[in-house]
């Protein structure tokens, strides 16, 4: 049970940064407004597609360890039913 919250606890923090990394990349689209050097166009979209990826597969993970453990605990209760 304890390695099921450490992997749950994970998938969140993936999700976190996942989210920082997106909200970064839009503080990086917001602060081309200014009269400063905007960075390259690859850059922003490397840093949305990486904010994507990470939110993405830390949802997937948060979800799929929740389905195995509601299956687990169905199993536990089929087999210790009757």
């Amino acid at each position: 049970m304890a390695l099921n919250v450490l992997i749950v606890k994970n998938a969140v923090a993936i999700v976190i940064i996942g989210s920082l990394v997106l909200f970064a990349s839009i503080l990086v689209l917001i602060s081309q407004r200014f009269p400063a050097p905007p960075p390259p166009i690859a850059y922003i979209q490397i840093l949305q597609t990486a904010g994507v990826i990470l939110a993405v597969s830390g949802a997937l993970v948060f979800v799929l360890e929740i389905r195995k453990s509601h299956l687990r605990l169905k199993k536990a209760e089929n087999s210790g039913g009757t």
